[in-house]
């Protein structure tokens, strides 16, 4: 598969299709908005506590240049259109939520997808410390987690609905390998950070057995040698079917963009964006 310095049509494709997902969230939270019955009811609108366990269809970008300190700067990959990487797939996802008192929600969220490729490379790679020659047929693996914490504070919760200020940072840790097995090659990069972020949660009662959930992240952040930002939504309509367990499906999308400069295991660039649908079944007290 030929190179190219760089590509984003899969990120164009993702950044497409959610903001086609956003009018529709929008128009859907217009329509929430407005629907229900009218008289007193109750609206369960956060779990004292719960754990979530599902699946998502995730789409994926990933642009990755590893530099080297005698080459110099490295060669811009897109992972999914220059070596083959598949840029959507289905993997599982593990939350949970506990509530302190009326207005404190704390949250956690996990996933993780494991992906790998052999492609033909048709103009030379610069990777690190080694250079790949046109022609020579690549290896790539990649590992992909990622692990976020939030903690919200609802200053503004009615019967009905809440909005609350929202803080909280995502460990993200990328792990990829290179190698050209004809000319016994290999190059590593593997790296995690923590990036934190700012945002707001909004919750909404549609029915007393239907809820919106949702939450928006973003921060721009110098921490050591990270200079980064990010951005994070998360949405999604849930039936409280039973007491203690309810289902739903979601929307998610993130963008992280950073440059790392530390001299040892990953001095380069990234920019990893995901959007994703999924459905979750959800275990609450």
């Amino acid at each position: 598969m030929p190179v190219r310095h760089p590509v984003r049509s899969n990120k164009r494709s993702a950044i497409q299709f959610s903001k086609h997902v956003l009018v529709g969230l929008a128009v859907l939270g217009l329509f929430v908005v407005s629907a229900g019955p009218t008289v007193a009811q109750e609206y369960p609108l956060i779990d004292r506590f719960s754990l979530a366990l599902g699946g998502t269809n995730v789409g994926l970008s990933t642009e990755i240049r590893l530099d080297s300190r005698s080459l110099g700067e490295g060669t811009t990959l897109n992972f999914e259109d220059d070596l083959g990487l598949d840029a959507s797939k289905i993997i599982p996802q593990v939350s949970f939520q506990f509530r302190l008192g009326r207005r404190h929600l704390f949250d956690g969220h996990w996933v993780k997808a494991d992906r790998n490729s052999t492609s033909q490379a048709l103009e030379e790679i610069r990777f690190g410390d080694i250079v790949i020659p046109g022609g020579s047929q690549v290896a790539l693996s990649y590992d992909q987690e990622q692990f976020s914490l939030g903690y919200s504070y609802f200053f503004l919760h009615k019967d009905r609905w809440a909005l609350g200020a929202r803080v909280g940072f995502r460990y993200l840790s990328l792990t990829s390998v290179l190698s050209v097995r004809e000319l016994d090659i290999e190059e590593k990069g593997d790296t995690a950070y923590p990036l934190p972020f700012l945002g707001f949660s909004f919750r909404y009662g549609i029915t007393p057995k239907w809820r919106l959930i949702s939450s928006f992240g973003w921060l721009d952040v110098n921490v050591g040698n990270v200079d980064g930002s990010q951005y994070i939504l998360n949405a999604g309509v849930e039936h409280l079917t039973w007491k203690h367990f309810g289902f739903g499906f979601g929307f998610n999308l993130s963008d992280v963009d950073v440059e790392i400069d530390d001299g040892e295991d990953f001095t380069g660039g990234a920019n990893v964006s995901s959007v994703s649908v999924g459905i979750f079944g959800r275990a609450r007290w």
